[in-house]
């Protein structure tokens, strides 16, 4: 039994179960795994005993990992890594290469079915996963917040699109058209995205090297 894995997905729908195989692991029968969108926001609304549960947020695939899949050779990938750790510059043929693999990886957005799809040759169907899990993201990033679904709707609605224009950031005035909207009135709201894993946050610098 010890090698039995117990998945639980969609656990967040009932989340009194995220704390419950803490007293079942002890008696060391079996492994559980429970899995689900907006986990981050279930579980900051409940209480977990400590050392009950390993936290391991997932992500769409990186793009050392597209490169595995594309079939690029393990000796491409350690030069690659050796030249950027050591501030070098690529051949020129490598270089050209990589920027069409960069390329492809833009397009597919990292998600593994949208990679299967590409790969054979299949652009409709790698189009078709991308619509679906952005509106699948959609759905879920309103679904567990009345009083704030419409305004998490818009948000992630503009997000594409803000990320089109040269300034690159979302402009308050036009998630209600309001023209003196301030970020404290959505803070609440970006919160929810980042903490559900629609969205990423990431923090604005002004100067992009370590500090001394």
């Amino acid at each position: 039994m010890e090698d039995t894995i117990v998945f639980l997905d969609e656990i967040r729908t009932y989340p009194h179960l995220i704390s419950l195989p803490k007293p079942l692991r002890e008696e060391r029968r079996c492994r559980f795994i429970g899995s689900g969108s907006l986990l981050g926001i279930t579980m900051k609304s409940i209480f977990i005993p400590m050392g009950s549960i390993e936290e391991v947020r997932m992500y769409p695939m990186d793009f050392e990992e597209f490169l595995w899949a594309r079939g690029v050779g393990a000796d491409v990938i350690a030069y690659l890594r050796e030249c950027f750790q050591k501030h070098q510059s690529f051949s020129d043929a490598i270089h050209r290469a990589i920027l069409r693999r960069f390329r492809e990886y833009l397009l597919t957005g990292g998600l593994p079915d949208s990679i299967r799809a590409f790969l054979d040759n299949d652009i409709r169907a790698m189009r078709q996963n991308q619509e679906s899990t952005l509106a699948y993201y959609k759905a879920d990033a309103a679904q567990y917040d009345s009083d704030h679904s419409l305004k998490i709707r818009r948000i992630y609605d503009s997000m594409r699109s803000s990320m089109e224009n040269k300034v690159q950031r979302i402009r308050l005035t036009e998630i209600e058209g309001k023209k003196q909207a301030r970020i404290e009135r959505y803070l609440d709201e970006f919160d929810y995205l980042a903490h559900s894993g629609c969205a990423l946050e990431v923090d604005a610098v002004t100067e992009s090297h370590l500090p001394a």
